[in-house]
């Protein structure tokens, strides 16, 4: 499989699993029959997991930022 091939798996697989792919049989046949499909999809999908359990960033509202610019 070339970059070109591998870069379209990974955006069938990544649509798959945001629940936009247009054809979502064609991806999971593609998984079942493929290994390199099936790979990818299994690395996406632990990867997706992982990130929804990261904790979510401490946000700064500009103007308490702009505050502290002066104190540094």
């Amino acid at each position: 499989m070339n970059g070109k091939d591998k870069h379209r798996l990974y955006e069938m697989l990544s649509a798959y699993l945001d629940g936009e792919s247009d054809a979502p049989g064609e991806i999971e046949r593609l998984i079942k029959t493929d290994a390199d499909a099936a790979r990818l999809y299994t690395e996406l999908s632990r990867l997706s997991t992982r990130l929804k359990y990261l904790p979510a960033p401490e946000v700064h509202r500009a103007q308490d930022l702009a505050l502290g610019v002066g104190q540094i």
